[in-house]
């Protein structure tokens, strides 16, 4: 059985630059900082045994303790090969949950410390990662990119499709569509959609407008915008929309919704009531703008 030992060991002692077995980002954790702060560090750092020690699990920790001034910290020191340290990172790591820059780093240190296709193949299914053949390779070089994008990845917890997505845009386009969708709440689907499109924009026109977009207060928003430039005939559409409703004088009990990019061929409608008498004259008014034709033109903008 491997003997571990327990010390408080100088920080100076520590390569602090070495991060060979780290796979955490980002490295700073407010909640962490202030456990640390106000009761210590409760669970020791595992560090691989040497002059100077080479940390393998805890390097959030240890940033902590670093902003906080601490001299030592405690450590279990082991004396593992690098590829035992590595399996040892890569467990503790898949206790918790994960961003996709800690997934991709967690399988690049993995295939780095040669462990076999079969457990790469373990991790990349405990990390819900589909298999390697179905992610672009490209993904594999996001630990080495710079900071904004990482942190971008990270804080909006894009999945590893979506991140795959983005980085299929040149640089500089990047690093505008990163400005227009951190400001704004998106969801993952949303943000699909959104790099998708932009990317048949780009296509399509041989560039981004990119200041066509700016001051974007809301995902629909921007989306909006987006779809405009690729389907000009939108803009047509939602003002006959608009057109029409205003012409059926709709009280404030019944509403008619089309699909807000008109892509669903049928519309909805809803009304709200709390007396029968209520339906019965909602089916009626309903009955008078349909027989006057306006609910017909209205159907008929879904099938433009």
């Amino acid at each position: 059985m491997e003997k571990i030992e327990f010390a408080e060991i100088e920080l100076e002692k520590i390569d602090i630059g070495d991060e060979r077995f780290r796979v955490s980002y980002p490295l700073e954790d407010q909640s962490l900082i202030k456990s640390i702060e106000k009761a210590g560090i409760l669970q020791p750092l595992t560090v691989l045994k040497g002059e100077p020690y080479i940390v393998v699990t805890g390097f959030k920790r240890l940033h902590g303790a670093i902003l906080l001034g601490y001299k030592k910290v405690p450590a279990f020191v082991v004396n593992r090969t690098e590829k035992e340290c590595m399996l040892k990172g890569i467990y503790d790591n898949l206790n918790r949950g994960l961003n996709t820059v800690e997934k991709v780093r967690l399988v690049e240190r993995a295939k780095y410390f040669g462990l076999s296709k079969e457990m790469v193949v373990d991790v990349m299914e405990a990390l819900s990662m589909r298999g390697e053949r179905n992610i672009d390779r490209s993904i594999f070089g996001l630990w080495d990119m710079e900071e904004w994008v990482k942190s971008f990845v990270a804080t909006k917890n894009l999945s590893i499709g979506n991140t795959v997505k983005l980085l299929r845009f040149e640089r500089e386009e990047m690093i505008k569509i990163i400005e227009l969708l951190s400001p704004i709440h998106t969801t993952e689907g949303s943000t699909r959609e959104l790099l998708d499109m932009l990317m048949f924009l780009k296509i399509k026109k041989g560039g981004i407008d990119f200041s066509l977009f700016k001051n974007s207060k809301s995902c629909d928003e921007l989306r909006g915008r987006v779809k405009r430039l690729i389907h000009p005939r939108l803009t047509f559409l939602e003002e006959e929309y608009k057109r029409l409703k205003a012409a059926c004088a709709l009280s404030p009990n019944i509403d008619i919704k089309v699909d807000p990019f008109f892509e669903k061929d049928y519309i909805s409608i809803t009304i709200k009531a709390r007396r029968e008498k209520e339906i019965i004259e909602a089916v009626k008014k309903l009955e008078s703008i349909t027989n006057k034709g306006l609910m017909g033109e209205i159907i008929g903008l879904t099938s433009c």
